[in-house]
């Protein structure tokens, strides 16, 4: 999250010298001020935090130089931080808030669809840069010139999932599970069933299921997908589920790898496999830790040959 967020306000920054350049920077003439719109509460508050965390160090770096230079002169960064509450409406005020009374000139998110989909709406009606770090959902920069993203489409995304599951495990049949209040989630499930029943035929999705936002319980829907015996289950949603499952306490989760160590640290005991689940990772909090997982039979490796015990082992083989 932290490195495509950097990268992200690199893009950001580039846009906001044009618009530094038309619009001047306003009282403060050694100050580019750039917006954020971020989720730092509600659902997925773990997702503006770490861009939030993101910005302050490329500020950081940037204003410790002395600034960015622009036509000779440098100027520092101010950031302004917004948050949406991970809803729409406040998202779209957040927007409005920064380009009307923090003047702004360029916007940092929103993240997700949900939000950003109604925000860059407000951007693009007030001609100020936008750029979302990973909402996917084309409706996001359809038509608005003034809104740019960092990562891929659902329309990518969506193929792409179809199409390993369908190499990857031989699949015939899917279902899907998805929330119908989250346009990240309800898009993408629309177009991978779309996608699979294309390549698949029609009614090989034997299950599409829904759940609310706010829904605990998924009991019902998961009857009726295992009633169906699909080959394999789709269910794009985001990382607030961990929080789900942790107030439900129960005593022992299967999972994939991406979500064991979130769940551990919150003293859950999981049972996962590196095949039991496959995410496509455009912004993940926790990918840090799934590197650290994976790569730590090769970084063992490492240590024990800087500690000799290859040498001696080649020895002991010899005698």
């Amino acid at each position: 999250m932290k490195k495509m967020t950097v990268k992200v306000l690199v893009a950001v920054l580039a846009l906001a010298l044009g618009s530094f350049a038309l619009m001047g920077c306003g009282k403060d003439s050694d100050v580019i001020k750039i917006g954020f719109n971020l989720e730092l509460t509600g659902d997925i508050p773990k997702v503006g935090e770490a861009s939030k965390f993101a910005a302050e160090m490329l500020k950081e770096d940037i204003n410790s130089k002395g600034g960015l230079e622009v036509g000779g002169k440098k100027y520092k960064l101010e950031f302004v931080y917004q948050d949406n509450e991970a809803k729409a409406e406040s998202a779209v005020n957040a927007a409005l808030k920064l380009i009307t009374q923090d003047n702004v000139v360029a916007i940092v998110g929103p993240n997700s669809s949900k939000q950003a989909i109604p925000a860059g709406g407000a951007c693009n009606d007030n001609q100020v840069p936008m750029v979302t770090p990973w909402s996917t959902n084309p409706d996001t920069t359809k038509d608005r010139p003034w809104v740019f993203r960092a990562c891929f489409l659902d329309p990518f995304q969506g193929p792409v999932a179809a199409d390993f599951a369908a190499k990857q495990f031989g699949a015939k049949t899917a279902a899907v599970l998805f929330d119908i209040a989250n346009d990240y989630s309800k898009g993408l499930a629309e177009i991978f069933k779309a996608e699979w029943e294309k390549k698949s035929g029609a009614g090989t999705v034997v299950g599409f299921e829904s759940h609310g936002t706010k829904d605990q319980d998924f009991s019902a829907q998961l009857t009726k997908i295992i009633a169906a015996k699909p080959d394999f289950i789709f269910i794009p949603d985001n990382y607030n589920q961990v929080q789900r499952i942790y107030d439900l306490k129960p005593d022992l989760v299967i999972t994939g790898m991406a979500h064991a160590n979130p769940l551990e640290a919150r003293g859950i005991n999981t049972k996962w496999s590196v095949e039991f689940t496959f995410a496509q990772i455009h912004g993940f909090t926790n990918a840090r830790d799934i590197l650290e997982l994976a790569t730590r039979p090769l970084r063992r490796n490492t240590n024990l040959k800087d500690l000799g015990w290859d040498k001696l082992v080649r020895e002991e083989a010899a005698l």
